[in-house]
Protein backbone atom coordinates (compact mmCIF):
# COMPACT_ATOMS: atom_id res chain seq x y z
CA UNK A 1 0.00 0.00 0.00
CA UNK A 2 0.91 3.30 -0.64
CA UNK A 3 1.15 6.31 1.68
CA UNK A 4 -1.05 9.43 0.53
CA UNK A 5 0.84 12.52 -0.75
CA UNK A 6 1.50 14.93 2.52
CA UNK A 7 2.21 18.53 1.85
CA UNK A 8 2.41 20.47 -1.91
CA UNK A 9 5.09 19.66 -4.32
CA UNK A 10 7.37 22.87 -5.62
CA UNK A 11 5.64 22.89 -8.86
CA UNK A 12 2.14 23.42 -6.98
CA UNK A 13 3.64 26.34 -4.63
CA UNK A 14 5.36 27.79 -7.82
CA UNK A 15 2.62 27.76 -9.89
CA UNK A 16 0.59 29.47 -7.24
CA UNK A 17 3.37 32.20 -6.57
CA UNK A 18 2.44 33.22 -10.08
CA UNK A 19 -0.49 33.42 -9.83
CA UNK A 20 -0.63 35.89 -6.78
CA UNK A 21 2.21 37.98 -9.12
CA UNK A 22 -0.18 38.39 -11.86
CA UNK A 23 -2.92 39.42 -9.94
CA UNK A 24 -0.58 41.84 -7.75
CA UNK A 25 0.69 43.14 -10.91
CA UNK A 26 -3.03 43.82 -12.39
CA UNK A 27 -4.31 45.21 -8.98
CA UNK A 28 -1.39 47.48 -7.79
CA UNK A 29 -1.68 50.02 -11.07
CA UNK A 30 -5.80 49.76 -10.26
CA UNK A 31 -5.16 50.28 -7.19
CA UNK A 32 -3.12 53.50 -7.51
CA UNK A 33 -5.55 55.07 -9.92
CA UNK A 34 -8.38 55.17 -7.24
CA UNK A 35 -6.31 56.67 -4.57
CA UNK A 36 -5.33 59.49 -6.80
CA UNK A 37 -8.55 59.90 -8.13
CA UNK A 38 -9.78 60.30 -4.26
CA UNK A 39 -6.99 62.44 -3.73
CA UNK A 40 -7.85 65.03 -6.86
CA UNK A 41 -11.39 65.76 -5.19
CA UNK A 42 -9.79 67.93 -2.50
CA UNK A 43 -8.49 70.52 -4.78
CA UNK A 44 -11.88 70.31 -6.72
CA UNK A 45 -14.01 70.76 -3.62
CA UNK A 46 -11.74 73.64 -1.86
CA UNK A 47 -12.67 75.08 -5.57
CA UNK A 48 -16.54 74.32 -5.54
CA UNK A 49 -16.43 76.09 -2.22
CA UNK A 50 -15.97 79.22 -3.65
CA UNK A 51 -19.07 79.14 -6.04
CA UNK A 52 -21.67 80.37 -3.64
CA UNK A 53 -19.40 83.83 -2.77
CA UNK A 54 -18.11 84.20 -6.83
CA UNK A 55 -22.01 83.78 -7.51
CA UNK A 56 -22.63 86.59 -4.22
CA UNK A 57 -19.95 88.80 -5.68
CA UNK A 58 -21.19 88.97 -9.36
CA UNK A 59 -24.81 90.05 -8.04
CA UNK A 60 -23.64 92.26 -5.69
CA UNK A 61 -21.09 94.11 -7.65
CA UNK A 62 -21.73 92.91 -11.49
CA UNK A 63 -18.30 91.88 -11.82
CA UNK A 64 -15.78 88.37 -11.53
CA UNK A 65 -13.88 89.03 -8.80
CA UNK A 66 -9.87 87.91 -8.17
CA UNK A 67 -9.64 85.61 -4.95
CA UNK A 68 -8.16 88.71 -2.90
CA UNK A 69 -11.21 90.46 -3.73
CA UNK A 70 -13.37 87.67 -3.50
CA UNK A 71 -11.81 87.42 0.48
CA UNK A 72 -12.27 90.89 0.90
CA UNK A 73 -16.35 90.47 0.45
CA UNK A 74 -16.90 87.26 1.92
CA UNK A 75 -14.24 87.13 4.72
CA UNK A 76 -11.06 84.02 4.19
CA UNK A 77 -11.09 81.02 2.17
CA UNK A 78 -9.79 77.68 3.03
CA UNK A 79 -7.16 77.38 -0.07
CA UNK A 80 -5.15 74.62 0.93
CA UNK A 81 -5.63 70.72 2.18
CA UNK A 82 -3.60 67.48 2.95
CA UNK A 83 -2.68 67.08 -0.75
CA UNK A 84 -3.65 70.77 -1.80
CA UNK A 85 -0.57 73.47 -1.73
CA UNK A 86 -3.09 75.79 -2.55
CA UNK A 87 -5.83 78.28 -4.83
CA UNK A 88 -4.57 80.97 -6.56
CA UNK A 89 -7.03 83.78 -8.57
CA UNK A 90 -5.25 86.51 -9.54
CA UNK A 91 -7.56 86.74 -12.59
CA UNK A 92 -11.33 87.83 -12.60
CA UNK A 93 -13.32 84.45 -12.25
CA UNK A 94 -10.29 81.99 -12.43
CA UNK A 95 -9.16 80.30 -9.92
CA UNK A 96 -6.42 77.09 -9.91
CA UNK A 97 -5.75 74.80 -7.10
CA UNK A 98 -2.34 73.17 -7.20
CA UNK A 99 -1.35 69.27 -5.98
CA UNK A 100 1.57 69.04 -3.18
CA UNK A 101 4.22 66.97 -4.17
CA UNK A 102 4.47 63.40 -3.39
CA UNK A 103 0.79 62.85 -3.27
CA UNK A 104 0.66 60.55 -6.43
CA UNK A 105 3.09 59.44 -9.58
CA UNK A 106 0.82 61.26 -12.10
CA UNK A 107 -0.84 63.81 -9.96
CA UNK A 108 2.26 65.54 -8.25
CA UNK A 109 2.15 69.41 -8.57
CA UNK A 110 -0.79 69.01 -10.77
CA UNK A 111 -3.22 71.77 -11.35
CA UNK A 112 -7.06 72.10 -11.74
CA UNK A 113 -8.89 75.20 -12.54
CA UNK A 114 -12.74 76.69 -11.64
CA UNK A 115 -13.61 79.27 -14.17
CA UNK A 116 -16.47 81.81 -14.28
CA UNK A 117 -17.87 83.62 -17.57
CA UNK A 118 -21.71 84.87 -18.25
CA UNK A 119 -23.45 83.39 -21.06
CA UNK A 120 -24.93 85.46 -24.24
CA UNK A 121 -27.95 85.62 -21.43
CA UNK A 122 -25.97 87.56 -18.71
CA UNK A 123 -26.20 83.86 -16.60
CA UNK A 124 -23.24 83.06 -14.61
CA UNK A 125 -22.12 79.99 -15.25
CA UNK A 126 -18.79 77.99 -13.95
CA UNK A 127 -16.42 75.20 -15.49
CA UNK A 128 -14.72 72.64 -14.14
CA UNK A 129 -11.77 71.53 -16.22
CA UNK A 130 -8.09 70.95 -16.11
CA UNK A 131 -5.84 73.94 -15.99
CA UNK A 132 -3.05 76.06 -15.55
CA UNK A 133 0.65 75.07 -16.20
CA UNK A 134 0.45 71.58 -15.22
CA UNK A 135 -2.60 70.09 -15.76
CA UNK A 136 -4.47 66.69 -13.86
CA UNK A 137 -4.58 64.14 -16.32
CA UNK A 138 -8.42 64.52 -17.22
CA UNK A 139 -9.06 60.36 -16.20
CA UNK A 140 -8.16 61.24 -11.97
CA UNK A 141 -10.90 64.61 -11.96
CA UNK A 142 -14.22 63.84 -11.34
CA UNK A 143 -16.96 63.19 -14.00
CA UNK A 144 -17.92 66.98 -13.75
CA UNK A 145 -14.32 68.45 -14.53
CA UNK A 146 -13.59 66.35 -17.55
Amino acid sequence: MQQAQKGFTLIELMIVVAIIGILAAVALPAYQDYTSRAKVSEPVSLLSGLKIDVSGYYTDKGSLPTLALLTGYAGPKVIEGKFTTGIVGGTAGLFVATMRSAVGANINAKTVQLSFFTDSNGLLKHVCEPGGTDPIPAKYLPAECR
